[in-house]
């Protein structure tokens, strides 16, 4: 367990306070804290994205806390793979519906449960009477499905040894039992008169169907009978049954052809429907009441902890029925509040949206989340739910990851970590892994090639973030092409253009999809960049101009120069996108001219100038494009060294004569482009020039002269704390122009 615990940063309230107040146990010692047991403890959510860390958080409190209470640790996974047990290195068992997480729970749990009558039996003492003979019940297979049964099998071997019931190794008793339970295929329908003659009079009206749900419910009922007795060597049946008839409103005095209670929640749990979920509900409460009876008097009054329940990834099916059952059971005006099992539990993205009533608290303040003496708000289900928010990390935080490197890095280094994730724990964390791995390999490493870095392993640190955080290389590949492209028409077009093929019919739409079943956002808009995530937009972007720096960057300038006459289309719109890709394609004069060309037609006319504000500042987010040789000569260009490529006519050659407003927008479009990287150090030359071009432009031009000076002095400003430019209020109610733009670092 301690080899999937990792030092965590910025998870203390939720560690050290919330979970020390929850078990009684303290996190970072084996002690007690003070402690009074909840008679409605909250189930504990822990929300965020891909790479917020959830599961780090389960790994730190299993490996703190098993072993010192009753615990288990599953993750719930898609309904289409395969369960597995508990990894001997601490790795949760997995389960993909409800009854293999139940089937989990008893694996876990039984073994640390108190016994409320240690001097019986094992038969009798054993903690799931209830649970376990439900779940037994409900473990049929269908007629001739071998696998299946020897999977079902060695899940009943294993809670039977968990309970400790038996000794035998979990192979040679599931044999045992599948050997001594199963049926021939043949004799499932032996106990049923299926009606020969009417059936084939009601051929034609589907009785073929109703004949085959009558094999398969009696197959199910013998097999739920044979497998009920078959328990009965281990433990005695009587009292589930007992129980479940109660759960179901039986009468003592049912007919002699009414199915045994067990039967019945079997058969009406594989119906599915309302008579499945009601199977699956009492099963939940048959949980909470094993639990309740396992402590009785002597343990409650020697405050013996409660059990701990964590689950991964609850967003699947297996886990968010179980968390909506286990809320539900506890939601119950008639209930009596005698059970204290803790639960936490990871979920993907933010408050479900199936939760208006649950409790959100932010880390800070889960030091008093616990403090009142009911924290419930109301009688429904998600009242009893708190959900705790993964916040990103501090630039102090990860400062403490660098400050593992033997030597000293550059001052800027952590900032421009931060600036790039945003403080994503696990972006960050690669980001600094593979800063230290270049430092132990003799690089000076700078803010400017933290994108070009490679991490412990060699392979490109944008890379191997990418593969966690988009793990599906279809959907990975598919973005990277995609990033590009600045609206949902412009990703379709560029689909085509590259040639891109799979089983969706419209590849935009298709990756939209991805991104929001992923919870990398929410509602695109159609005039918007395919990508919204600001994170997710810089990795793609940075991986994309790597794969396309081949040849000089061919493919890059040709993607470009692509959607440059695509939005150059009336039909397409987007006259500032096709700046955009202009920048990004290096043609950096032609965009300078058509700034100045407009610059010049504003003189003259009232407003106009936030329009021109907002163009400039989106074209300085443009990509920077690959450099043959590794040459960066935009500051330069910035701060006026030199007017062009030397030694290479284009565009800004071909202007001819060069009057003082079409320098002073270049040298400011170069200063932009450079400050507008998140990861860049916000280089005092460059803020400065931006101050100067815009006090030199503002001479130049009549009527936006207040304007320009606004910038110039709230521009720089921006730059220093890496803030968004924003467009002065006067202008910002202008058709046409944005009060604050934010474009793709």
């Amino acid at each position: 367990m301690a080899d999937r615990a990792r030092l965590l940063y910025g998870r203390d309230p939720l560690l050290r306070s919330l979970m020390p107040q929850l078990t009684g146990l303290a996190y970072g010692e084996r002690a007690r804290v003070r402690w009074e047991p909840r008679p409605d403890p909250p189930v504990v959510l822990i929300t965020g994205q891909h790479g917020m860390g959830r599961t780090a958080v389960l790994d730190a409190l299993a490996s703190r806390y098993a072993g010192r209470l009753p615990f288990a640790y599953i993750r719930a996974v898609p309904p289409d793979q395969r369960p597995t047990a508990a990894g001997r290195d601490g790795a949760p068992s997995t389960a993909a519906n409800l009854v293999q997480l139940l089937q989990e729970l008893v694996c876990g749990l039984a073994p640390g449960l108190p016994s409320r009558y240690p001097l019986r039996r094992p038969s009798a003492r054993h903690p799931f009477r209830v649970l376990l003979p439900g779940l037994v019940a409900v473990s049929t297979w269908e007629a001739g499905a071998v696998a299946e049964r020897d999977e079902t099998c060695l899940r009943i071997a294993r809670m039977l040894i968990a309970c400790g019931l038996s000794s035998e190794e979990p192979g040679d008793l599931a044999r045992a039992l599948a050997e001594a339970v199963d049926l021939p295929p043949e004799q499932g329908g032996d106990e049923v008169d299926l009606g020969a003659e009417a059936g084939r009079h009601e051929r034609e009206n589907g009785s073929k169907q109703k004949d085959s749900g009558n094999r398969e419910d009696a197959h199910r009922r013998q097999l739920t009978q044979r497998l009920a007795e078959k328990l009965e060597e281990f433990c005695p049946v009587s009292p589930a049954q007992i129980w479940y008839g109660k759960q179901h409103g039986e009468v003592a005095a049912a007919s002699a052809d009414s199915p045994a209670p067990l039967v019945r929640l079997g058969l009406r749990l594989h119906q599915g429907g309302d008579p499945g979920h009601a199977s699956a509900r009492t099963l939940v409460a048959a949980l909470l009441h094993d639990i309740a009876a396992a402590y009785g008097p002597l343990q409650r009054a020697n405050r013996e902890r409660w059990p701990l329940i964590l689950l991964d990834d609850a967003h699947h099916p297996s886990g968010k029925r179980f968390i909506d059952l286990l809320l539900g059971e506890r939601a119950k005006p008639d209930r009596q509040p005698d059970d204290h099992l803790i639960v936490a539990a990871t979920h993907l993205g933010g408050v479900p949206d199936d939760a208006p009533d649950a409790v959100r608290c932010e880390l800070p303040l889960l030091a008093e989340a616990l403090s009142e003496t009911a924290p419930r708000r109301g009688r429904s289900p998600s009242a009893g739910l708190l959900v705790v928010p993964l916040t990103p990390l501090g630039p102090g935080e990860i400062l403490s990851l660098l400050d593992r490197a033997d030597t000293t890095l550059h001052h800027y280094l952590a900032s421009a970590v931060y600036a790039v994730t945003d403080g994503h724990p696990a972006a960050s964390e690669m980001f600094c892994d593979a800063v230290l791995a270049a430092v132990r390999g003799g690089q000076d490493v700078v803010p400017e090639s933290l994108l070009r870095l490679r991490g412990p392993d060699g392979r490109p640190v944008t890379t191997a973030i990418l593969e966690r955080l988009v793990p599906e290389p279809r959907q990975r590949h598919r973005l990277v092409q995609l990033c590009l492209a600045r609206d949902r028409t412009a990703a379709e077009a560029l689909a085509g253009h590259l040639g891109l093929r799979g089983p969706e019919q419209l590849q935009a739409n298709a990756a939209e999809d991805y991104l929001e079943t992923h919870q990398w956002q929410r509602y695109p808009t159609s005039d918007g960049p395919l990508v919204a995530h600001p994170l997710l937009q810089r990795l793609l972007m940075a991986e994309a101009r790597r794969i396309m720096s081949d040849k000089g960057g061919e493919l890059w300038q040709d993607v470009h120069d692509f959607l440059v006459q695509h939005h150059r289309d009336p039909g397409n719109g987007g006259v500032e996108h096709a700046q955009w890709h202009s920048m990004a394609a290096g043609r950096t004069q032609t965009v300078a001219g058509v700034l100045e060309e407009l610059f010049e037609l504003g003189k003259g006319q009232r407003g106009g100038a936030g329009e021109w504000l907002t163009l400039l500042a989106y074209c300085a987010t443009a990509p920077v494009p690959p450099c043959d040789d590794g040459e960066d000569a935009r500051t330069g260009t910035a701060l006026r060294e030199q007017a062009g490529p030397p030694g290479n006519p284009g565009p800004y050659d071909e202007a001819g004569s060069r009057d003082e407003a079409l320098l002073s927008i270049n040298s400011l479009l170069h200063a932009l482009w450079c400050l507008s990287e998140a990861h860049t150090e916000p280089d005092r030359d460059l803020r400065a020039a931006v101050r100067e071009e815009f006090g030199c432009l503002s001479r130049l031009h009549p009527t936006w002269r207040t304007e320009l000076r606004h910038v110039a002095r709230t521009w720089p400003a921006a730059a220093e704390k890496k803030r968004p430019f924003t467009v002065p209020p006067a202008t910002a109610d202008k058709p046409g122009t944005s009060q604050s733009f934010r474009g793709p670092a």
